[in-house]
């Protein structure tokens, strides 16, 4: 791993200077900003970050005005100037407060542009009744397993009890259900039955194989004041079904070419996949002209001995138990409308995830982080979003307002709803699929107007997507393990030690953090955070499986991004990247789709594929999320200009990423350790 994501440390700025995060898209250029915003300063152990005065420490060792001082995380503090002052100067305030022996490290906080309630008081105070005692713990419970012939796949389970002998004169109104898998923590099925009845079906949301305990509470009502009575005696029980489909392993298709004895494997099925019962793979292998081969196994394993060299079989794997069969399937296809116009996803010029979303679409477990603009309200992504937080207007609602400027006719770019699409779309059959469509999208707000924020936005942001504390920020309480970042800045990494540090501290809790490597067809490592250690750098590839002419070089991994250069060869399909988007011209409009092509476009492609490994796989660390994604990637074809500049210090990656592959690459490790 000290090979790859890690040269930045080679390549140094003559100065420092101040750069311009953008949202990566080929047509906004990186450009340099006039003024400077502030310092970032890192003070000794033991100092303060304010003097008695309440100005910022070290200010006059500065020899500027010095406005706030802002924590940002891990010891680093913004102090903001209080007038704007030239580039010269604000380098000269950083060089000399650094001098200052309060302080440790020194550096210019760069621009960064694209890549209420109201309780009403009551004048009457309710008296509460006479207290009334809760009633007894209803008995006698009994759980049995519903399963039903036509609901194969679908756990159920029928609950039935005795009401409970004392109500103390307050009247039933319900019933509390609850289940636990360690009989220690105990969830809520059903808040309150309404219902006098005895009994209950549950139809949805257990998982055979798992071993639960239920236990029942009535309720009761007396005046305005219910009280939830004692819970009943817990009863466990487990719950069967047919099996899932096997997925075979290692096989770009069902169809395989021998050269002798033939080793079929699969991904090894868990208790839930099971059925939660024993299970027997039946292997068929037929040829035209040849005799067909079986064998059978309790594995995830089976050789067929038989098989003629040069011959290719077409190969099917059934799983069956008590309850039901099901055969093998190597592929899932969505079938929202538009999933057409998505050529990145598919297997001949995008990342084969047809392959790997046999394996797994996602874990609502898996949070990714979109630092970006802001995401707009969106039915693709409205059912994913979670909390997140606004770093631009420091509030929790990171809802993107739009960032054009009506004076300067920009346009909003709309760029955190296109990212996210990219990531999480819901398959819904109605316009895009997404990559990992089960993950959550955590939205943080650090580009407004125009698309600009600052590196101090950034950097807070990052520590608040990993679960770190940052002050006026409330607490993350979903932490990412993905963090996408679609922006770049033209400055080395090397002369952001707080950036570098916060990338850091991200590594070192295993959280992936994929960054857009730049659209000025220029050396990767000159930009940051993408040239920082630790982030994988992601290149743009176009319909014909090549570095789109825009796209920075010297990158770990090259995903499909657009290339309007070269067409698809069918008019409904874009060469760019179909997301999600917002109609609006400057403010929020409607829900819509647009085509867009950038770094910013393969930066959540990698990161859609990181979560779908995290998914399957929650402990990996981020070294083995980038040697499955780098190790595992679609060579360039022969002729093309990556294949003929595959060297270290001008190429595009080890290939394209690839979903399938990579995801195979876990599972087999997985697989081999059972």
């Amino acid at each position: 791993m000290k090979s790859r994501r890690r040269l930045s440390a080679l390549v140094a700025v003559a100065s420092l200077a101040i750069g311009v995060f953008v949202p990566i898209q080929a047509s906004s250029a990186d450009t340099q900003s006039e003024n400077a915003y502030g310092l970032i300063v890192k003070y000794r152990n033991g100092v303060v970050a304010t003097d008695a005065s309440g100005a910022p420490t070290a200010e006059a060792a500065s020899g500027v005005d010095l406005k706030t001082s802002e924590a940002l995380g891990l010891g680093y503090y913004a102090l903001s100037f209080a007038q704007p002052i030239s580039i010269a100067d604000a380098s000269r305030a950083a060089k000399a407060i650094a001098t200052d022996p309060s302080v440790a490290t020194a550096e210019l906080d760069l621009a960064m542009g694209k890549s209420s309630v109201v309780f009403k008081n009551t004048s009457t105070l309710l008296r509460p009744l006479a207290a009334f005692r809760a009633p007894s713990a209803a008995r006698s419970l009994k759980v049995v397993d519903a399963w039903q012939a036509d609901d194969p796949l679908n756990a159920q389970a029928k609950l039935s009890w005795l009401k409970p002998l004392s109500l103390y004169s307050a009247k039933l109104v319900g019933y509390k259900i609850e289940s636990s898998t360690d009989g220690t923590t105990w969830k809520t099925l059903v808040r309150n039955s309404k219902s006098t009845s005895t009994n209950y079906a549950i139809s949805t949301g257990l998982i055979a194989g798992t071993k639960y305990q239920f236990r029942v509470r009535a309720i009761t009502q007396l005046g305005a004041i219910a009280k939830v009575g004692t819970a009943s005696v817990a009863v466990s029980k487990s719950f069967a079904t047919a099996p899932a489909a096997p997925v075979l392993l290692g096989l770009s298709t069902a169809s395989v070419k021998t050269n002798g004895p033939l080793t079929i494997k699969w991904v090894a099925q868990t208790a839930s996949e099971t059925g939660g019962l024993p299970v027997t793979y039946a292997v068929v292998a037929k040829a035209a002209g040849q005799t067909d081969l079986t064998c059978t196994s309790n594995t995830n394993t089976c050789v067929l001995a038989n098989a003629v060299a040069g011959i290719s079989y077409r190969v099917q794997v059934t799983a069956k138990n008590s309850r039901g069969s099901a055969t093998n399937t190597d592929s899932l296809k969505p079938a929202d409308a538009d999933y057409s116009k998505q050529w990145y996803l598919t297997e001949a010029h995008g990342i084969a995830a047809e392959r790997a979303w046999a394996i797994t679409k996602g874990s609502p477990n898996v949070v990714v982080a979109v630092l970006d603009t802001g995401i707009t309200s969106h039915p693709e992504l409205n059912d994913s979003i979670i909390a997140g937080y606004d770093f631009v207007d420091n509030d929790t609602d990171a809802t993107d307002p739009g960032d054009g400027i009506v004076a300067t006719n920009e346009h909003s770019s709309w760029h955190g709803t296109h990212v996210a699409g990219i990531i999480a779309a819901k398959w819904n059959s109605e316009g895009i699929a997404g990559i990992a469509p089960n993950v959550k999208i955590q939205p943080v707000r650090i580009l407004g107007s125009g698309g600009e924020g600052t590196t101090s936005n950034l950097i807070k942001a990052i520590n608040w997507a990993i679960g770190n504390d940052v002050a006026g920020a409330p607490k993350n309480l979903t932490p990412a393990k993905v963090i996408n970042l679609s922006l770049a800045s033209l400055n080395s990494c090397s002369q952001l030690g707080s950036l570098q540090a916060t990338v850091t501290a991200a590594y070192d809790m295993n959280v992936t953090i994929i960054s857009a490597a730049g659209n000025e067809a220029n050396d990767n490592r000159l930009y940051s955070p993408t040239g920082c250690w630790h982030p994988i750098s992601v290149g743009s590839s176009g319909f014909a499986g090549d570095r789109a002419y825009y796209s920075n070089y010297n990158v770990d991994i090259t995903a499909p991004g657009g290339d309007d250069s070269v067409t698809t060869g069918d008019a409904n399909v874009p060469s760019a990247i179909f997301s999600t988007y917002n109609s609006g011209a400057y403010t929020y409009g409607s829900p819509s789709y647009a085509a867009e092509e950038g770094t910013s476009m393969a930066a959540p492609v990698v990161s859609g594929i990181t979560a779908l490994l995290y998914s399957y796989n929650p402990s990996l660390t981020a070294d083995q999320i980038a040697d499955a994604l780098i190790k595992t990637a679609t060579p360039f074809a022969a002729g093309t200009w990556c294949a003929a500049h595959s060297s270290e210090s001008v190429g595009c990656g080890s290939g394209i990423v690839n979903a399938a592959n990579a995801l195979a690459s876990i599972v087999s490790v997985a697989t081999s350790a059972k």
